[in-house]
């Protein structure tokens, strides 16, 4: 299976993105990634540049229908930025990326803040568009929970999905911001199909949905 990378695509520091890029990123994260990398790529025999701007993968036979799925979605990683680094070795330092986004502050063990890239050489691709509308965004870290919750109720966060259906009932009724109307509890229909189960901790009225509170200006 052959990829063809488009001539515009860059590196935040505005270097191109090159086919040397992709090998190295197969290689690199089927050696030494996480280990599901190796099982996701075992059937992939090795990667090749076939052109200036082409790539192609190899497959071990035809088994496996999803490879091309999977290969289309392989994370690629500036060579040329992780020369003299070590890959295995943890570090704080903002890794160059390719994305609309891009690290702006990090708070160790509480929170990272993502600032959106307003030159983005992707963003004005048609499958973008209407995309990355939030100039930045905030990832905070709990290690518990009860304490998720807690701050949710306080409105440190915005969004809340719950996939407890005890919780949804019984969880809410009681917390102000619920009683005030400033959290509003909403169930979103999507159109995955999914088996009802007896097990589930949703009944089966709405198993095929995502229960989900959002908080609501006060």
């Amino acid at each position: 299976m052959a990829f063809t990378l488009r001539s515009q695509a860059r590196w935040h520091d505005g270097s191109p993105i090159t086919v040397e890029d992709v090998i190295w990123s197969f290689d690199t994260l089927k050696a030494k990634g996480s280990p599901n990398f190796a099982s996701y790529y075992v059937d992939v025999l090795k990667a090749e540049k076939t052109g200036d701007r082409k790539v192609l993968f190899s497959f071990r036979g035809n088994v496996n229908r999803e490879l091309p799925l999977i290969m289309s979605s392989l994370p690629i990683l500036p060579s040329k930025w992780w020369a003299g680094k070590d890959f295995e070795k943890t570090s704080l330092e903002p890794a160059l990326g390719s994305g609309a986004y891009k690290v702006d502050t990090v708070d160790i063990g509480r929170s990272i803040t993502y600032r959106r890239v307003p030159d983005w050489w992707a963003k004005d691709l048609w499958m973008n568009r209407g995309r990355n509308n939030f100039e930045t965004i905030r990832y905070d870290y709990y290690r518990d929970n009860n304490i998720v919750f807690e701050a949710f109720q306080g409105g440190r966060l915005d969004i809340r999905r719950e996939n407890s259906g005890r919780n949804w009932k019984t969880r809410y009724d009681d917390v102000p911001a619920v009683k005030a109307g400033r959290i509003a509890r909403v169930e979103l229909a999507h159109e995955t199909p999914r088996p009802c189960r007896a097990s589930s901790s949703i009944s089966g009225a709405t198993c095929s949905r995502i229960a989900a509170c959002a908080r609501r200006s006060a």
